[in-house]
């Protein structure tokens, strides 16, 4: 039994070292830090888990917002004419500020992937006054308020992520998507089954 171990004691470190033989190297002669690219991955991963969840808070921020509006949501109660060619809001701060009450801090309105480390931090800071610190041109997560974005149309998307790809159904639900299903959105309606 020894003599088992020791041999595949043996195998393991003998493959070990001719896998590393057998690494690309770089320009330099340095082995590639496989590290980065893992971390890279996990900063992904998160980024678009970190997406999801906070396309979710603000499908839910709607939600509340219509039980304490009679059903109505925020651009049914203040319609936007700034709308572009694909239905989009070009301005959707306005509606955001709207649900400012129901939103802890603006810092869930931006995908993790749009933000760097200080605009985190002052966003995260929870207070008042972050909100005066936002202005439309900002690269908040796109909002569809046509009229036929209602719960009447529960597969029409209500929000979206234009760097991953997610998007939160009037229904509730939030989901990734593809590039194609983004592409193939019209002013009109945007519905994912």
């Amino acid at each position: 039994m020894k003599q088992f171990f020791l041999i595949t004691s043996l195998i393991s470190v003998l493959t070990g070292c001719s896998n590393k033989q057998s690494e690309p190297k770089d320009t330099e002669g340095k082995l590639p830090n496989k590290n980065e690219d893992i971390e890279a991955n996990v900063t992904q991963d998160e980024n678009m888990d970190a997406c999801i969840n906070k396309i979710k808070q603000i499908n839910y921020a709607i939600r509340i917002y219509m039980v304490e509006n009679n059903g109505r949501n925020p651009w049914q109660v203040s319609p936007s004419n700034e709308i572009d060619g694909k239905g989009d809001d070009l301005n959707p701060l306005q509606y955001y500020k709207m649900m400012q009450e129901i939103f802890t801090n603006p810092v869930v309105l931006f995908c993790p992937s749009n933000m760097d480390q200080s605009t985190r931090l002052v966003l995260e800071s929870s207070e008042p006054e972050t909100w005066d610190l936002l202005s439309p041109e900002d690269p908040f997560y796109k909002l569809r308020t046509g009229s036929h974005v209602h719960m009447d149309n529960p597969l029409e998307v209500a929000v979206w992520c234009p760097v991953h790809n997610v998007v939160g159904l009037a229904n509730g639900a939030s989901i990734p998507t593809t590039q194609a299903e983004v592409e193939s959105r019209t002013a009109e309606s945007w519905t994912i089954e």
